[in-house]
């Protein structure tokens, strides 16, 4: 008898004559169908292969058992199971012909034609179709939610509006049918900004009214944020005056904010390119800043006292969290994937499951993290990028880290192992102009086996003759195993 599980997915192939009764799904690392505990294996994941012995018993002492995960060790023993380690697939990811939409060109608008901000993408009802949220320039008290049809390649927009006042967008979070956006609101002559809630309804509902964060005043300009829905607040960090500066508030309720870092020269929206997982009620942030390397601060979640902050000890001339959130598997750790440059100019990238009594301070090696792949420049996104977990996986878009143009997207597992790099598929999106803003979103995915996402992003064109201008396009990419040996 022959047993094959290959992901979800399993197969029994049988020597001729011999009768076999089953029934059951198995689900990698998920065990075995109902009723069939003796078969549950929830530390393997890939295929199994069991043949028997030459009597056709299914003895331990007969059987060749091969085990394809990406844990498992090559092994042997005399009277027992011959084991083998099977390569984990390596994914190419590109765009799906005939699906990339000109979203929108700002060249005929008069004066500002240059997009301020490209917040962020949600799904629409059903594939293939998203919604990116966006801001012009131009448009000082509103930003526009655009829908995205990828099968029509058609699209169109809807303006949305705050409280009134001018509005920058900083950050927008989507659950399912609803959004909502963090929004940076400039009075008249002011030279503070309040912080704004706009919610959002994807699918035609009405949202409800834009409201204040309770408490927030913080120095004119604002450059970026980060929206922390929570269950009784809504948190959120923004860098704004060259201060980190976070809070959190209720919808007609009460509010605090704190200052966690100010600065006297000033830091490179940290925000952006940050990491913030929220434990019980601790919050813990990662930012690179200019003037202080990495940093990590940890702070009441009720932004009732700024906390401490350390540094993060990259273990090499540079390196950052790329992302962490609670482990899906295990709610009392925070899974975490890491970057850093221990010599010379590749890229390690790290993995790890830390638990929150190791969360501070952090150290890019082990044993808080697992040492994965080694990347060149040019499989990094490492300006104008965006982020985005799926399960265990993070999946990051962006301009490469060598300077070349274009686009490129990483997929790391949660061991720091690059399942799709651009050096094995090659560029996500090639062009001869800047970048300026990214946005990535997951409408499926199996495991480490296939994908498929969205992507959006901004160029900014400069003519033979006149201004420059920016246009906002979007795209369906597929993610499928290479074939072996790439």
């Amino acid at each position: 008898m022959l047993v094959m599980r290959l992901g979800r997915w399993s197969l029994l192939l049988l020597p001729l004559g011999v009768p076999v009764a089953c029934s059951g799904t198995f689900d990698a690392g998920k065990g075995a169908p109902a009723g069939d505990a003796s078969q549950a294996d929830s530390s393997e994941d890939g295929f199994i292969l069991v043949i028997p012995g030459p009597d056709g018993s299914a003895d331990a002492g007969n059987d060749a058992t091969i085990r394809g995960d990406a844990g498992a060790e090559a092994g042997a023993a005399a009277d027992g199971p011959v084991e083998a380690s099977a390569p984990p697939p390596v994914l190419g990811c590109s765009v799906i012909p005939n699906t990339q939409v000109l979203v929108d060109d700002l060249s005929t608008l008069g004066g500002s034609n240059e997009f301020s901000h490209l917040a962020g993408l949600a799904q629409r009802n059903g594939n293939p179709s998203v919604y990116v949220v966006a801001q012009h320039q131009a448009d000082a008290n509103q930003f526009l939610v655009y829908s995205v049809d990828f099968d029509s390649r058609t699209s169109s927009s809807m303006p949305v509006t705050g409280t009134g006042n001018s509005l920058d967008v900083l950050d927008v979070v989507s659950a399912g049918t609803t959004g909502a956006v963090l929004a940076a609101s400039k009075p008249s002559g002011g030279t503070t900004e309040s912080l704004e809630v706009v919610p959002l309804s994807y699918n035609g509902g009405a949202p409800g009214p834009a409201w204040t964060l309770p408490g927030s005043s913080v120095p004119f300009y604002t450059s970026s944020g980060l929206l922390i829905p929570g269950p009784q607040a809504d948190g959120y960090i923004v860098y704004s005056g060259n201060a980190l500066i976070a809070g959190q508030g209720t919808q007609g309720g009460p509010g605090a904010e704190v200052t966690l870092m100010q600065s006297s020269t000033g830091f490179p929206d940290p925000v952006n390119d940050g990491a913030f997982v929220s434990v019980g009620n601790t919050n813990y942030a990662v930012f690179g800043l200019q003037d202080g390397g990495v940093t990590e601060f940890v702070y009441p979640s009720n932004a009732s006292d700024a906390g401490t902050n350390m540094p993060v000890n990259v273990n090499g001339t540079l390196g950052n969290i790329l992302g962490w959130h609670i482990d899906p598997s295990n709610a009392s750790n925070v899974e975490a994937i890491a970057v850093n440059v221990p010599g010379g100019i590749d890229l390690t990238l790290w993995g790890g499951s830390i638990p929150q009594a190791s969360l501070a301070p952090l150290s890019i090696s082990a044993p808080q993290f697992t040492q994965g792949s080694v990347l060149a420049l040019g499989d990094y996104p490492g300006g104008k990028s965006a982020s985005t977990w799926t399960g265990s996986e993070l999946l990051r878009v962006g301009t490469p880290a060598d300077n070349s143009s274009g686009l490129v997207l990483l997929w790391v597992g949660p061991t720091g192992r690059a399942v799709s790099r651009a050096a094995t598929s090659g560029k996500l999106i090639t062009t001869p102009n800047p970048v300026i803003f990214t946005g990535l979103l997951v409408l499926h995915q199996v495991g480490e086996l296939e994908a498929t996402l969205a992507v959006a992003w901004v160029e900014r064109v400069t003519p033979d003759s006149g201004a420059t201008f920016d246009r906002l396009y979007a795209a369906e990419v597929s993610c499928t195993p290479l074939p072996s040996g790439e």
